[in-house]
């Protein structure tokens, strides 16, 4: 912190002025109430449905079987945060609320894996760019495996009531210095590019808040699960019951129906309890790495081995680049992360809808000055560039991988994860990283870069004035980075979407769910998260995995009769 000026990084605002501009803006917080408070000793309860995991899958399952009059029950193993509880500095976000304080990897660390670890999950920390799932996705989940509601108007309203739930927008969209190089750039090259859609309650330039929403949203301007979903179900007419730093070991079965959970809770103590729920329906919305490491901890029969296959990653990689001295600065910091999109390279070198989507990453300076590393030499070249945080401007490829790994378990039960970048995939990557390489130099960078360490610091461009030198520079480099590739240990790859690992699909040999998200071996066991997806999503997948819980509720609404007890 004591470098941030010397950054030029002003850093997160103090509580009193974030508490103001919440106020200003008539945003009310919320306060969910934890029954961890009740609990001193080992405790059984019962519920009609408990829900393992709040982030976007099972937000909406709470949401939905509460204000149905169902008694829920959600449980998430990390903490919940009150909005005072957040300092919105970015390492603190980090150990607070992202997984293993944002140190998941690869099992050979070729890839990192950013991902929700809180009370909200991945809406906690995401960047509000809400994408629909492509039609071609739909068709294919329709067709190829045998979902056919994806590709009817069932899915679309599906989509269509989460949107208005969490206030989508395409209307009135600002865009920050990064964004604007980024579409500038698209149309000087001739690539299409159009508003990324936001769950943002204010989209309007210098809104407060909107640069700092991957590190936790203090002041409430986008639409999370707390704001929303999650609200939902605490106010329904039998208001949903919430735990938090509660580890689910393994649902509960016998004979092949699903009768609860076994968790371990810190009580209001402060000491670890066992916990058992008795329940009619287990929902297990733990997301893509956690939801098929609890479906194999508790013993399901598996017997098509495919838990925890199937895992998509959308690996991305970063083009850099840093505009003139005298130029306006970026400061990607300031302003909505993630307001535009390019789907130039969405089919793929090969044709077949398994290309990749360029967009505008969040950076602060703490990811800023370790992208910053990879590119310059150690020492005095690093410190310089460091010094230039203010004038990087960065684009990220984002994969719709085809080919996929495995979430296996560890010796202690805890997931790990196996994935290697496909020749296919690297392909679609080197078409991306050509492209953001010319957007970059379109929109009047002075030099630009990867983040294969091969290629070293960024290249500097001859001047825009010097067409055909510059050009030539351009051509260069891109054909070092299709030369170079992605050797192991050698480029920096990161995941901020997990998905697949809980296949749906239409037959019990070939996935994990049915069409219903219902386990094909254990019923009233549910599984409502991006884990479902049959493929990649292609397109960030918030939106998709909120209507897929949404269409997976009403099921287990028709499922579950009133609660007798009401």
């Amino acid at each position: 912190m004591a470098n941030w000026s010397l950054l030029g990084y002003a850093g997160p605002e103090p509580p009193e002025r974030v508490a103001a501009a919440r106020q200003a803006a008539g945003r009310t917080e919320h306060i969910f109430q934890m029954l961890n408070s009740s609990i001193t000793a080992d405790t059984s309860l019962d519920f009609d449905a408990v829900v393992i995991g709040s982030g976007c899958g099972g937000a909406v399952a709470a949401a939905e079987l509460a204000c149905a009059g169902h008694r829920v029950l959600v449980l998430e193993k990390g903490k919940y945060f009150s909005l005072s509880e957040m300092s919105g500095v970015e390492g603190e976000a980090l150990d607070q609320l992202y997984e293993r304080g944002g140190l998941v990897s690869t099992e050979d660390t070729g890839l990192a894996v950013l991902a929700g670890g809180t009370f909200g999950g991945g809406s906690a920390i995401n960047w509000a760019c809400c994408l629909r799932t492509p039609d071609y996705v739909r068709q294919e989940w329709a067709t190829e495996h045998g979902l056919k509601r994806f590709a009817t108007d069932e899915f679309g309203d599906a989509l269509d009531a989460v949107c208005k739930r969490i206030n989508v927008t395409s209307t009135g969209i600002s865009h920050n210095r990064n964004n604007e190089l980024f579409i500038d750039g698209c149309q000087k090259a001739g690539y299409e590019v159009e508003d990324a859609p936001q769950n943002m309650a204010d989209v309007s330039p210098g809104a407060p808040g909107a640069g700092f929403i991957c590190a936790g949203d203090r002041y409430e301007i986008k639409q999370s699960m707390t704001v929303t979903f999650l609200r939902d179900a605490a106010a329904a007419r039998v208001p949903a019951q919430f735990a938090d730093r509660c580890k689910v070991s393994e649902v509960t079965h016998s004979k092949g129906v699903a009768t609860g959970v076994r968790a371990t809770i810190i009580g209001s103590d402060g000491q670890p309890h066992q916990l058992t729920i008795r329940a009619r329906v287990v929902v297990v919305a733990c997301g893509s790495i956690n939801s098929p490491a609890l479906l194999l901890r508790s013993r399901l029969p598996n017997k098509n081995g495919l838990i925890g296959k199937n895992l998509r990653l959308h690996p991305v990689s970063i083009v850099t680049a840093k505009v003139p001295a005298g130029a306006p600065d970026v400061v990607s910091w300031e302003g909505a992360p993630m307001t535009a999109v390019s789907n130039e390279c969405a089919r793929g070198p090969f044709g077949d809808n398994y290309g990749c989507k360029l967009e505008c990453p969040s950076i602060h300076a703490g990811l800023g000055a370790t992208g910053v590393a990879g590119l310059s030499k150690p020492g005095k070249h690093f410190k310089q560039e460091v010094l230039n945080l203010r004038r990087l401007t960065s684009i990220i490829v984002l994969v719709r991988d085809k080919d996929s790994g495995e979430v296996r378990l560890d010796k202690n039960g805890e997931p790990r994860l196996y994935y290697n970048l496909s020749e296919h995939d690297q392909a679609s990557m080197l078409d991306g990283l050509e492209k953001a390489i010319r957007i970059a130099a379109a929109s009047g960078v002075e030099a630009v870069g990867t983040t294969q360490t091969a290629l070293g610091a960024l290249r500097t461009l001859p001047p825009m004035s010097m067409v055909e030198a510059r050009a030539a520079a351009v051509d260069g480099l891109v054909a070092d980075v299709r030369r170079v590739g992605f050797p192991l240990y050698s480029v920096t790859l990161i995941s901020a979407h997990q998905m697949g690992t809980c296949k749906m699909g239409s037959s019990a040999q070939t996935s994990v769910v049915n069409a219903d998200g219902q386990n094909w071996e254990v019923s009233g066991l549910f599984v409502s998260d991006a884990s479902v997806f049959p493929t990649s999503s292609g397109s960030n997948p918030m939106l998709t995995t909120l209507g897929i819980a949404h269409m997976v509720a009403q099921q287990i609404k028709r499922q579950l009769q009133p609660s007798s007890r009401l």
